[in-house]
């Protein structure tokens, strides 16, 4: 079964354009309320604070990202060998002409292609 790869993941960069929107953004929020603009200050976390969040939040979508990604793939494997042989064959040359992306819900738009034609 061919398949377009999924990206490697190369985890969360901490740059010091990130840092400065983080200031930026800190900033507007104060200014947009200045009258509490103390109050607002000391509820801001720390740009260190905010990258560490980002950065762990960053791993846990990924993990989830592959989890959502691995069982669509199961699904769409699961849909394709519950074919029938002379639906199966259908869908394994039009996957190998297919020129978009190779990913599950394309695999899936065939099966379901096929079962559209048997009916």
């Amino acid at each position: 079964m061919m398949f377009d790869r999924y990206p490697r993941y190369e985890g969360f960069r901490d740059t010091p354009r990130k840092r400065s929107a983080v200031l930026r953004k800190q900033k507007a929020e104060r200014e947009a309320l200045p009258l509490f603009a103390d109050q607002v200050a000391a509820l801001q976390p720390s740009v260190d604070e905010v990258m560490t969040r980002r950065a762990q939040r960053a791993d846990v979508v990924e993990v989830e990202r592959r989890q959502f990604t691995a069982k669509w793939w199961r699904i769409a494997r699961h849909t394709y060998f519950g074919l029938p042989a002379e639906q199966k064959a259908k869908v394994q040359v039009r996957w190998h002409r297919w020129w978009g992306p190779r990913n599950s819900s394309c695999l899936l738009y065939l099966c379901s292609q096929a079962k559209a034609e048997q009916l």
